[in-house]
C-alpha cells in the first residue's frame, strides 16, 4: 500500500442545471489531489455533505496522516472501510 503526504485539496465546486432559463444546483464536487497518485474528486447531493467530507480531508492533511495512492483517502479512514474475516486476512 503506497502512500503520501503531499496532498492538494480544492474549495467544493458546485455543478449547475439550467431549467426555464435558471440555474439550479444539481451536485456538489469535491476535488483534491496527491502528488504521486493523481486526482479524485466525489461528488454529493447535499452542500453540507461535501463540507463535511472536505472537512475530514483537510483535518487529517494537517494531522500528518498519510493518504492512500490508490484510493485517495486518508489511511485511517480506509482502514475502517476495509472489513475483513480472520480467515480472508489468515490468506492474504
Amino acid at each position: 500500500m503506497a502512500t503520501t503526504f503531499e496532498v492538494r485539496i480544492w474549495d467544493i465546486q458546485t455543478r449547475y442545471k439550467v431549467e426555464d432559463g435558471k440555474r439550479k444546483p444539481i451536485r456538489y464536487v469535491v476535488r483534491w489531489m496527491l502528488e504521486p497518485g493523481g486526482r479524485f474528486q466525489r461528488s454529493f447531493k447535499i452542500r453540507a455533505q461535501a463540507d463535511s467530507f472536505r472537512s475530514e480531508l483537510l483535518t487529517a492533511a494537517r494531522q500528518g496522516q498519510a493518504f492512500d495512492v490508490e484510493h485517495g483517502i486518508p489511511s485511517a479512514a480506509l482502514r475502517e472501510s476495509v472489513n475483513m474475516s480472520w480467515i480472508e486476512f489468515a490468506r492474504d
